[in-house]
């Protein structure tokens, strides 16, 4: 069930998030690993990224909320899903890195490993940039290029992975875990 959605969010949306997400005095934290499960102590495994929470255990972590928020709504009207709940809102901004493919693959992970498809991950890609989505889903390897104002969403069971840009600067993505009301 993996897809892409195009230009799914009106322009002044897409400007907008790119315009705040994209500033210099926007509070980005280190993280040493791209995955989840990574000490904070340690200095990971070779790829890291830089995040900032916008919502996590059932509240909003951050002011930015309010401007994420119409994304969901946008998404529901895209899809015809309905949205139960969030399970998080997270901010990603993966620098330029030159990764041996070892250290690519052991970013391989999934989000939710709850075996059902209420629950699915949206990509909303911020900015145009390298650095695909790679989908590892059941009718084989999906890759999604970042282009600002697409998205693509899957179950959040599904193994996947970010490959870091090469040509430009930074990727920069909303990860996004909602669950999806069950008909």
């Amino acid at each position: 069930m993996t897809k892409v959605l195009s230009n799914f969010l009106p322009t002044e949306m897409a400007d907008e998030l790119e315009e705040v997400f994209s500033s210099h005095e926007f509070p980005w934290f280190w993280r040493p690993s791209t995955t989840h499960g990574v000490d904070e102590g340690s200095e990971g495994s070779g790829d890291y990224q830089f995040v900032h929470i916008v919502y996590y255990d059932n509240e909003p972590q951050s002011q930015l909320f309010e401007i994420v928020r119409p994304l969901l709504f946008e998404f529901e009207k895209a899809t015809s899903l309905a949205i139960k709940d969030i399970y998080k809102i997270k901010a990603n901004l993966l620098p330029k890195q030159l990764l041996e493919d070892a250290e690519v693959e052991e970013s391989i992970h999934i989000d939710i490993d709850k075996g059902d498809k209420k629950y699915i991950s949206i990509v909303y890609y911020v900015i145009d940039s390298d650095g695909d989505t790679v989908i590892y889903d059941d009718k084989g390897v999906v890759k999604a290029n970042p282009i600002k104002g697409d998205a693509v969403y899957f179950p959040s069971y599904i193994r996947h992975r970010a490959t870091p840009p090469v040509l430009n600067k930074r990727r920069i993505v909303l990860n996004i875990i909602v669950e999806l009301e069950v008909i």
